[in-house]
């Protein structure tokens, strides 16, 4: 096993409070970005999308 996946292991408990504390979910507890979030008009994820539905 290689040193992330042992680091990964070992801490995975405090990886998931801090990811929890920094995830923001709607009343579905689906994972949601904010209206405010910086990276919701990054329009790099618009172009990723467009590529990867005409490469299906």
């Amino acid at each position: 096993m290689d040193a992330l996946s042992l680091f990964i292991q070992k801490n995975k408990g405090k990886i998931r409070e801090v990811s929890d504390r920094n995830i923001t979910r709607n009343k579905d507890s689906i994972i949601v970005l904010p209206k405010d979030d910086e990276w919701r008009y990054e329009k790099e994820w618009d172009e990723l999308y467009k590529n990867i539905r005409r490469e299906e």
